[in-house]
């Protein structure tokens, strides 16, 4: 949780994520209090949610799941993303943005992981009818 914004891509498009310095209690219950434009950083207490490490929402109205791996292969994140969704207030949830980061330590790890969960997730969607919102995949790479 630095103040530094870290760099983001798939394929050819880079973003920046930008953390925050608010962190939430580790419980699910934490979301369902958030605004549209509150930034907050959260990891789970306790329950792991499947293939979710952490949550980070920005003041841009972005909520970026966080999926933490060195491996070539992962956890599908799926379900651990819509257990996330239906924790956050009704009318704040389809108002933001959705991103999946997988954050690994080399290019190559960080490329495969998002080609390989941009093609299982190109028709995943959070929600029904006018709050259907489209989750985007990007990857990371931190040197550690």
């Amino acid at each position: 949780m630095g103040e530094t914004a870290l760099e983001i891509f798939r394929g050819v498009d880079k973003a920046s994520m930008q953390p925050s310095t608010h962190l939430l209690p580790g419980i699910l219950d934490s979301f369902k209090v958030l605004g549209l434009d509150e930034s907050f950083y959260w990891m789970p207490s306790g329950s792991n949610l499947e293939g979710i490490d952490s949550v980070l929402g920005t003041s841009d109205n972005c909520v970026y799941t966080i999926q933490a791996t060195i491996a070539a292969s992962h956890k599908d994140p799926i379900e651990g993303i819509k257990k996330v969704w239906g924790c956050f207030n009704q009318g704040v949830r389809a108002q933001r943005m959705w991103h999946h980061v997988v954050v690994t330590n080399t290019m190559s790890t960080a490329t495969m992981n998002v080609n390989e969960l941009s093609a299982k997730m190109s028709k995943f969607t959070l929600g029904q009818g006018h709050d259907c919102v489209l989750v985007h995949v990007w990857g990371c790479v931190l040197d550690l």
